[in-house]
């Protein structure tokens, strides 16, 4: 479970070429790194040295139950941790911060069910979640925030051809 605190929101402005998108709270952009969560998120990863983290991310959408209401800041981490599935997989965002690359690198490539837990978790995501109804509210952001989650899963289906 990701914490809330009043810091990040506070952070947010302060971010180099933070625009107030008026739509998610602690987020500066659509991409799947322009938001406090998954940064803060990020760096906890960081400082491990294996990819427990990423499971127990993909794990808090994909086993909510049909109807549980899927939290934003649960959604932000989980997109985070399917973008270092990718990157594992060796389908790396562009935008994937350099400090987490090496963090990919040291990783062995996901297995097929990790795969298919990050491509099971966006759809969650897309279906039904409060961070799917904020960024509804965001007219073009909203268009750029599920490309970028259509793009992920493309990458994350050409990581999973790679595995199989």
């Amino acid at each position: 479970m990701v914490r809330a605190t009043a810091a990040p929101l506070a952070r947010c402005s302060s971010r180099p070429g933070s625009v107030d998108v008026g739509v998610v709270m602690g987020a500066w952009g659509p991409g799947a790194f322009q938001n406090d969560q998954a940064l803060d998120w990020l760096g906890e990863v960081e400082s491990e040295d294996d990819s427990t983290l990423v499971d127990d991310a993909l794990g808090t959408v994909v086993g909510a139950a049909d109807g549980d209401y899927l939290d934003a800041d649960d959604c932000s981490v989980a997109i985070a941790a399917a973008e270092l599935v990718a990157a594992m997989g060796g389908q790396p965002s562009p935008r994937l911060p350099d400090g987490i690359k090496d963090w990919c690198d040291e990783q062995e490539e996901p297995d097929p069910e990790m795969v298919s837990d990050a491509l099971a978790a966006l759809t969650r995501i897309r279906e039904a979640s409060e961070l799917v109804e904020l960024w509804t509210e965001g007219g073009e952001l909203n268009q750029r925030w599920v490309s970028g989650l259509e793009d992920l899963a493309r990458r994350l289906g050409a990581a999973n051809t790679a595995e199989g």
